[in-house]
């Protein structure tokens, strides 16, 4: 739809009103941003965070993470909160890591890499990129040598499930204003939003999944549909910005404050990690949101070369598929 200029191009919209995109976040505005023009207004971003439950900080004696920390930190605090927090009985964990494209993509874009060609058709030589490789090979390392973190298959419901469970100390998933956790009274209150870590010679990169609302180029009501997305969802001021930020992040920055969302404990976490955004796989090419990164070969390798060969392997698989498919 994008290649075939289904969208209006919203940026002339701006300069024609002698408006800036300024109050957007800029990732958001580039990843939004198609041969020099901007397709849609980006809603709902859900960032990666890690989940930690403070209690299990606290009976080790940790201070709570916070903004900036990188990956060999999170997995070396994942072994002190695991051996601090024994539960008789009950297989516990210092961590839960999505082995999925999500998070995999993050590792990837924070060793300058990316585990796809940018027109999303080809991951042989990118997923299986030397960078790549040795910093998924690390994860690996630690994960099967210390046993401190369980890697499962996807963001999402298999890393709240550890969590509500009182199974780990800490999880990385996809995150809004009101998690599962805070759905759920048991939890509650119990659980903190600290960064996605990032390789300790890389930058910070997270996959953020985010939403667009765009107005079509055969629109005859451009005008008038551009009046809405200015007087509401541009506008700090508008209930639009009160009522909506109540349920999702918002991405008019000033509406942050406005709407009193600045006030929503880890919201300071959420809104700076949307500096750091790259744009998820699924969106340059959607059949690789299929890919499963928990295959045995995969999570049973024991040193680089493995992990080379079993991503190598990986991504001809991948890429014989995404060729099947056009």
């Amino acid at each position: 739809m994008i290649e075939q200029i289904a969208f209006a191009d919203l940026l002339a919209m701006f300069k024609s009103d002698k408006r800036t995109t300024d109050d957007l976040y800029e990732k958001l505005v580039e990843m939004s941003t198609v041969k020099g023009k901007l397709i849609g207004i980006p809603l709902n971003p859900l960032p990666l965070a890690v989940f930690y439950n403070k209690e299990w900080f606290d009976k080790a004696g940790i201070p709570y993470p916070g903004k900036d920390w990188t990956w060999d930190q999170f997995l070396n605090l994942s072994i002190k909160l695991q051996a601090a927090n024994p539960i008789e009985g009950k297989e516990v964990y210092g961590s839960i890591v999505p082995l999925d494209m999500f998070t995999f993509e993050s590792i990837a874009q924070s060793t300058g890499q990316s585990i796809v060609s940018a027109d999303g058709n080809r991951v042989s030589g990118y997923m299986n990129s030397k960078p790549v490789v040795a910093a998924f090979a690390k994860l690996l390392n630690y994960m099967n040598t210390s046993k401190a973190s369980k890697g499962v298959s996807a963001v999402g419901i298999p890393v709240y499930n550890e969590l509500r469970s009182f199974s780990a100390g800490m999880g990385i998933s996809v995150a809004n204003m009101f998690s599962p956790l805070e759905a759920n009274a048991a939890t509650a209150g119990k659980f903190g939003i600290a960064a996605l870590p990032f390789l300790e010679k890389g930058a910070k990169a997270n996959s953020v999944y985010y939403s667009l609302l765009s107005i079509p180029e055969s629109s005859k009501q451009k005008e008038l549909a551009w009046k809405f997305m200015k007087d509401v969802l541009l506008n700090p001021d508008s209930q639009f910005q009160k009522d909506w930020g109540k349920s999702a992040m918002l991405t008019v920055k000033s509406a942050v404050a406005k709407s009193g969302q600045n006030k929503v404990p880890g919201m300071d976490v959420l809104v700076e990690e949307l500096n750091y955004a790259v744009k998820p796989i699924i969106y340059r090419n959607a059949a690789l949101s299929a890919v499963r990164l928990t295959d045995k070969s995969i999570l049973a390798a024991k040193t680089e070369a493995e992990v080379m060969a079993a991503l190598t392997s990986l991504a001809e698989e991948v890429d014989k598929q995404l060729l099947d498919k056009k």
